[in-house]
């Protein structure tokens, strides 16, 4: 089974079944105030996937709050949320860090409509199974022992 993993560098990747990078795309987990906060680092199952087929019907589907492929959902209630995915949307935005990715979340990553389209290509063949929520290379801790 697939899954992906998200590094608060600024990007996510989707891999297959064999372990295999099939793409990595920009990517962020910048929470609006209003939200409970950034989406925890660890490993979180696959839920479901909604659609959100309202957007399909507005006239610019790229610049609602999912955008027009839909969220992949996982299971975070260990950390009492819950609705917590990954989507595309709020295109009209510049994004952050000028990306174009899109504004902020309530604690989602906002990745890009083409790696979405990628991301559910793959799920159809080959499901999600998980997310790993990853600090990234700059916040792993320095092991200094070697240096003295």
């Amino acid at each position: 089974m697939s899954y992906l993993k998200f590094e608060r560098i600024g990007q996510v990747s989707l891999y297959n079944k064999g372990d295999s990078i099939v793409g990595t795309w920009p990517a962020h987990n910048i929470a609006a105030r209003s939200s409970k906060g950034n989406w925890p680092v660890g490993k979180y199952l696959w839920s479901h996937y909604n659609r959100h087929a309202e957007a399909l019907k507005a006239a610019n589907c790229k610049s609602t709050a999912y955008g027009c492929e839909g969220i992949h959902v996982f299971e975070v209630s260990q950390h009492g949320r819950s609705g917590m995915g990954i989507h595309a949307g709020r295109a009209a935005n510049s994004g952050i860090f000028g990306n174009n990715i899109g504004g902020l979340t309530l604690g989602c990553v906002r990745t890009s409509e083409r790696a979405m389209q990628q991301i559910n290509s793959l799920h159809n063949v080959d499901p999600l199974q998980s997310i790993v929520i990853s600090e990234g290379w700059f916040a792993l801790p320095l092991d200094t022992s070697a240096l003295v």
